[in-house]
């Protein structure tokens, strides 16, 4: 009984092996495309990323304000006589 309790414990274990291997692989090429994600966007690789000259870029520069009067003229009001009945 004993010889048959451990042939099931080692068909198991053959079983699974393949699945643990996957994961380490897979934990592996997860590992590595972290680092070269890393190194290409905080480490030594950003200067191969660089280009040689500048890109031209477009800025927006502000047109200098109009100067307004400090005075205007404008025309005065006039009161004209309107008129009024009286007694008659």
């Amino acid at each position: 009984m004993k010889r048959e309790v451990q042939a099931l414990i080692n068909r198991r274990r053959a079983r699974l092996a393949p699945f643990f291997f996957l994961g380490l692989v897979g934990l592996v090429c997860l590992a590595g495309v972290l680092i070269v994600i890393s190194f290409f966007t905080t480490g030594a690789g950003q200067s191969l990323l660089r280009t040689a000259t500048p890109t031209p870029t477009n800025t927006f520069t502000p047109a200098p304000p109009t100067p307004t009067p400090l005075a205007t003229d404008t025309p005065s009001l006039t009161d004209t006589p309107t008129f009024t009945p009286g007694p008659s």
